[in-house]
């Protein structure tokens, strides 16, 4: 018996060829012997949740050597290779995550700014006054003020800022999180009976090195297993608040109980490690990993630039007219803003939803100005232009960057413009 998050992991050769891995069904014409084993095989492996990840054959056409586990989203890549000692194929696999090192393995990420949203915790933001910060900010001066702004790059920035500055105002920063070898908080009530325990086991301690036979060692060993037992369930209640207050959080704030969970993931990424197909090494190193990626997904995606490209609008007949200008309102752009999720991703620094929803009247006619002016001088804020990929794994081989969708995190900002473009008739 295990318990439920133990992993498993059997290999070795099981011999049994009449099982056709594809479909997971036994060929009983291969023998009666053999199908007998193969179907209490796959009895075990329902009875315990287990697959077998390994796809290539071992020996000859066939899959003898299997690997079975119960955790196979932990298998990143898995191969076979001919080997001088013996007729069956060695067997590498590949996991998501180095089982060698104390700490779990994951990628270190980019250290935050001293001066960004990411620092401030919006579940204790006081949105009203914000709100009412930015309601007070003549968003026509400060437009003057950046000209000559031909791109509204001036003005997008000055946006962003001024945002940022009155959410500072407003917000509470986050609270650190614990360093990898610091201690875990205990509350106040465990340390108390900690230090009972403490104290109990030194008496016990004194006590059989002077007397050994005394009556009075039972009676602390009782105690002491009481202590014991009352911390462990002061333990287990604080979990299970943990859990509760995150299992509540899901609708309000979704990320706070995805960050709960994937505390005790072994995975703390869901990216590589990716194969270098120059040098056919693995790579688990972050900069060197995005620079894989980079490289796919600049092999795959066209080039404007590029002169042999066929010329689409020749066989095409062109429009009998074409739009001079688009007019849209404030109340357009609030309607755009209505439509965004308040808890979708946006890129590395920008306003998040929350805090446009929020502050979706004064925040709409600083986009109202914005936008006027970029649909009237035909050129976009540069930063806008420029987006933050986060991979996201499709099926297949882990260890292939081809095997990854890129998933671009765009400002809320530009977002508005497309929505209001849609919905106007």
């Amino acid at each position: 018996n295990v318990e439920d998050d133990t992993e498993i992991y059997i290999t070795g050769d099981f011999n049994l060829p009449n099982i056709d891995w594809s479909t997971h069904l036994v060929d009983s014409t291969l023998g009666t012997k053999g199908s007998e084993a193969a179907n209490i095989l796959m009895e075990f492996m329902s009875n315990n949740f287990l697959t077998q990840v390994l796809d290539q054959p071992t020996r000859g056409s066939n899959t003898l050597d299997l690997v079975l586990t119960n955790h196979a989203q932990y298998i990143c890549e898995t191969s076979t290779s001919d080997t001088c000692l013996s007729d069956h194929n060695i067997i590498s696999v590949v996991l998501g995550y180095d089982t060698r090192r104390n700490s779990n393995y994951g990628h270190r990420v980019k250290e935050k700014e001293d001066f960004d949203f990411f620092n401030l915790n919006f579940q204790e933001a006081d949105l009203e006054s914000i709100n009412d910060k930015l309601s007070s900010i003549d968003w026509t001066l400060l437009q003057d003020l950046c000209q000559p702004d031909e791109s509204g790059e001036r003005f997008a920035e000055l946006i962003r800022l001024t945002t940022l500055q009155a959410c500072y105002i407003h917000t509470p920063l986050k609270t650190p999180p614990p360093q990898i070898d610091q201690r875990p908080r205990i509350c106040r009530p465990r340390r108390i009976l900690y230090r009972k325990k403490k104290k109990l086991k030194a008496r016990r301690n004194g006590l059989r090195s002077m007397n050994p036979e005394s009556h009075q060692l039972q009676k602390l060993e009782h105690e002491i297993n009481l202590l014991a037992f009352e911390i462990q369930q002061n333990i287990n209640r604080e979990i299970s608040d943990k859990e509760r207050k995150a299992v509540e959080s899901i609708k309000k704030n979704p990320k706070f109980f995805f960050s709960y969970a994937k505390r005790f993931s072994k995975l703390k990424s869901n990216i590589g490690p990716l194969r270098d197909k120059s040098s056919g090494l693995l790579q688990r190193n972050a900069e060197q990993m995005a620079e894989l990626l980079q490289n796919q997904y600049s092999s795959v995606f066209s080039n404007p630039d590029n002169p042999d490209k066929k010329n689409t609008l020749e066989s095409a007949n062109p429009p009998p007219a074409t739009i001079s200008t688009i007019e849209f309102t404030q109340e357009d752009i609030i309607a755009a803003i209505n439509e965004i999720n308040a808890h979708s991703a946006t890129s590395e620094g920008e306003i998040p939803a929350k805090i446009l929803k929020a502050c979706k009247d004064p925040l709409s006619q600083a986009l109202l100005l914005l936008w006027t002016a970029s649909f009237e001088n035909g050129k976009i804020p540069t930063a806008y232009k420029q987006q933050f990929i986060s991979p996201i794994f499709k099926k297949g081989n882990k260890t292939d960057p081809g095997n990854y969708r890129p998933a671009p995190l765009t400002p809320h900002t530009i977002k508005a413009p497309p929505r209001v473009d849609t919905n106007t008739p």
